[in-house]
């Protein structure tokens, strides 16, 4: 298995699994029973589009160097500050919403019955950088 922390996968790959989380999150939207996981793989759906334009910019990774306390998120967000400017504010309401359905275990049941459509639609603005 390659390693996580190396750049052992490219725009190809990142476009690729972008593309299989769109699909996952427009399936979970259309089946309306797990509105969190639409809601997760719409942000992993975003997240690998950014990758995706990294890889154009030379960037292969956000995986912290040894001792380096920045995350890869937070390497990411700066990132997308930095050179995606538009999309900051998309990013981060992906990135939030997608952060309390997978740590709020109640959260599941109180989404709006409209939000995961709405995240996949701020998640699909990343597809003008592939």
């Amino acid at each position: 298995m390659p390693s996580l922390g190396k750049s052992s996968h490219g725009y190809d790959d990142h476009l690729k699994k972008a593309k299989h989380d769109e699909a996952a999150s427009e399936m979970l939207c259309d089946n309306g029973n797990f509105p969190d996981w639409s809601i997760i793989s719409s942000f992993y759906f975003a997240l690998h589009c950014i990758d995706t334009y990294a890889h154009k910019l030379g960037v292969k990774t956000f995986a912290p160097v040894l001792d380096e306390r920045t995350s890869a998120h937070s390497k990411r967000k700066r990132f997308v500050r930095k050179n995606l400017g538009r999309l900051f504010v998309s990013y981060g309401k992906l990135y939030s919403r997608s952060e309390q359905c997978r740590y709020d275990p109640k959260y599941f049941q109180l989404i709006p019955q409209d939000l995961p459509k709405k995240m996949l639609d701020e998640a699909r603005k990343f597809l003008t950088i592939c």
